[in-house]
């Protein structure tokens, strides 16, 4: 409470009284939601919480959601743009299960390591020399997700974004070549 510059409980109280008494107010239009809103009668925080549930279908169902989302999408890679957009997708799913449950740390960085690392032991990826150089003992540029994302994003994925303006931009002058014959 201090954090949110209320010294005493009894202005928390009051101060969550009246959100209660706002959030009543909004929710009047809507009566599957103000029912949930009126059994936390005077307690804006558990009012609150009850509509997420009720809405989400639950927090930790929709983390699992999330979760398996993650874990498909790095199953589903065949290709290394697809590598690296479900880098991306991680990242940012990461983020959002650490916004909504800072408890449960969602996805540790081991976790996240070992992602990568599957996918670098694909053929298809042609980057299987990663996958052995982080194995290796005493090499500590892969040993950590950060460590290992920042050098797939930076090298060897980097290559592959390179690779591919010198791709299109030799389409496009080929697309503009006449052919006299």
């Amino acid at each position: 409470m201090k954090t949110l510059g209320i010294l005493k409980q009894a202005d928390f109280t009051a101060i969550s009284i009246k959100a209660w008494g706002y959030l009543m107010t909004c929710t009047a239009k809507f009566p599957e939601i103000n029912q949930i809103v009126s059994l936390h009668r005077g307690c804006f925080c558990l009012s609150i919480a009850a509509i997420t549930a009720h809405v989400v279908g639950g927090i930790h169902d929709h983390i699992l959601e999330i979760k398996e989302s993650i874990e498909q999408r790095f199953a589903a890679i065949t290709t290394q743009i697809d590598f690296r957009s479900a880098i991306t997708y991680f990242s940012v799913q990461q983020n959002i299960l650490q916004t909504i449950d800072k408890q449960d740390p969602s996805f540790s960085e081991t976790e996240g390591r070992n992602f990568l690392l599957r996918c670098c032991k694909r053929e298809s990826l042609s980057l299987v020399h990663i996958f052995h150089q982080a194995r290796t003992d005493g090499d500590d540029q892969y040993d950590t997700y950060p460590k290992l994302k920042k050098f797939l994003e930076s090298v060897a994925l980097k290559r592959l974004n390179d690779s591919t303006k010198h791709t299109t931009q030799h389409t496009i002058l080929d697309a503009a070549t006449v052919d006299y014959r």
